[in-house]
């Protein structure tokens, strides 16, 4: 690992007295060497010297590179009139100490190199690579793709963004949003830095390529600790390294995703497509047919929404989880999430919500389902959640609209009094005659399995309430039916059903 005068400066934990020449260099020397050592070469610039000023002020020929021990202001005249790039410490700096540490620095970072190595020649995964790189600058590592879609991130990374804790490199990504310096137009065989501002901490950047091709970003932030400018240079030495690693995993499934997004995107259209080739398709990134899938459709039509980049950006919903695919469309978004669960939707809502508030849109979540030629009918259940949900929120699940959906149909072709339970009718009618709420206590009871305590709690009443209002209910209708599994079923749908469109159901 070769390293530069400034990351020996600000990693050795002492201050140099002076500094002289350019110490923000490209790293260049590998190790390091008491002088003055016979057969030198002043022109080769891989090796750090290390020497006492009584040891170098009669020296005609100095090294490039060097550190000196006392001296002061004589040292500091000598360095800068034969052009040394060097670092000037106090005469009580013990010379010998000085090099252990340097030394045990160059030991360290040629570990870390040793380790990053490893991880490529293994194929290591890519998170993995991305938590060593983060060891080098002591910041979180993030590869994001031309339109500032995340691709991977370095492990705490991870955490920080689903927790909401990562604002930081929110802001960096809105910049670049806004910024065209790192598009792979430009000059790609070199890092960029960028110092902190106002609204931004300093960072850098490092694009791969594959021709003229854009493959992925490397993004460093200064989330810990300010990046410093020589820092860059630490970069590109890296990028010799992680380039053709990184280009082999992001190019090879460039074409595979857009694949992938083609064959949602005509699934949902209810498209026929060969079984075998849609098997072999998501194959290649870990699908299954019969895998556990939710879909979520986020709503782009609003005429309040704005039509901003962020929004169009389908890749930052992406990165919300960990394993989806987005398909944009001219009217929507659709975001197909792979192996999660509700509770996962639940987990990172309000990661969507944020990009919903900027937006001004609002999305529909599908039933959890096992099929992925289930997509076309999981889509209309979301643009219905979309329509028949409640509107004053952003997220909106089938499964909470569910019944209405079915109650409008069904009151499509025939009327709700026809199919509804007599019980639950007489409730109804009871309801709407002496504006009582019996109807909704009875649902609830029926539906938290006859648990008095459960149902009070979720009506935000007291047990004793709930009992009276059973206690009426059982005067009006009986309720020893319900011990039959299906007369209970007919009577908690047809609760659920009338409450629905409570109080009109059944004038409409």
């Amino acid at each position: 690992m070769k390293l530069n005068l400034a990351l020996i400066e600000n990693e050795l934990g002492i201050n140099p007295e002076f500094v002289c020449g350019q110490t923000e260099h490209e790293v260049c020397f590998f190790d390091m060497r008491p002088f003055p050592i016979l057969n030198y070469d002043p022109a080769v610039t891989d090796h750090l010297y290390i020497t006492t000023w009584d040891k170098l002020k009669n020296v005609s020929r100095p090294p490039a590179y060097l550190l000196c021990v006392g001296g002061g202001k004589n040292a500091r005249r000598y360095l800068e009139t034969h052009g040394v790039n060097g670092l000037i410490y106090p005469d009580d700096i013990n010379m010998y100490d000085l090099f252990n540490k340097v030394q045990n620095l160059f030991n360290s970072m040629h570990r870390l190199e040793w380790g990053l190595y490893s991880q490529i020649l293994t194929n290591a995964p890519v998170r993995q690579v991305l938590d060593t790189c983060t060891s080098f600058f002591n910041n979180p590592v993030m590869l994001v793709d031309s339109q500032c879609g995340m691709l991977e991130c370095s492990s705490r990374l991870q955490i920080d963004l689903q927790q909401n804790r990562a604002a930081g490199m929110k802001r960096v990504l809105d910049f670049l949003l806004k910024s065209d310096i790192w598009h792979p137009t430009n000059n790609i065989n070199k890092s960029f830095y960028f110092p902190a501002s106002e609204t931004t901490p300093s960072f850098m950047l490092l694009s791969f390529t594959e021709g003229d091709k854009h493959v992925a970003t490397m993004v460093v932030a200064g989330l810990l600790k300010p990046i410093q400018p020589y820092q860059k240079y630490i970069l590109d030495y890296l990028s010799d390294m992680v380039r053709p690693y990184i280009t082999k995993q992001f190019s090879a499934s460039y074409d595979i995703m857009n694949y992938i997004r083609m064959i949602i995107l005509l699934t949902v259209r209810n498209a026929h497509i060969d079984p075998a080739v849609v098997a072999s398709a998501i194959s290649k990134i870990g699908w299954k047919i019969d895998d556990d899938y939710i879909l979520i459709t986020i709503d782009t039509m609003s005429e309040l929404i704005d039509k901003n980049r962020d929004m169009s950006d389908m890749l930052k919903y992406e990165s919300i989880f960990p394993d989806s695919v987005a398909v944009k469309t001219d009217t929507e978004i659709l975001l197909l999430v792979h192996n999660d669960t509700r509770e996962t939707i639940f987990a990172n809502a309000h990661l969507l919500e944020e990009k919903l508030i900027k937006a001004n849109a609002s999305f529909g979540v599908s039933l959890p389902f096992n099929d992925f030629y289930q997509l076309a009918n999981q889509h209309t259940l979301c643009r219905v959640a979309l329509g028949l949900g409640n509107q004053n929120q952003r997220i909106r699940y089938y499964g909470e609209t569910m019944i209405k959906h079915v109650a409008n149909i069904l009151a499509s072709s025939i009327s709700l009094k026809s199919i509804c339970h007599r019980a639950a009718l007489r409730i109804y009618n009871y309801d709407k005659k002496n504006g009582t709420e019996l109807l909704p206590a009875l649902e609830a009871y029926l539906r938290n399995n006859k648990s008095i305590k459960a149902a009070a709690n979720e009506l935000f009443i007291h047990r004793n309430t709930l009992s009276y209002r059973l206690g009426i209910i059982k005067s009006i209708v009986s309720l020893q039916q319900i011990e039959d599994p299906k007369e209970r079923a007919h009577l908690l749908f047809s609760c659920m059903l009338l409450l629905q469109q409570y109080p009109d159901a059944l004038d409409q």
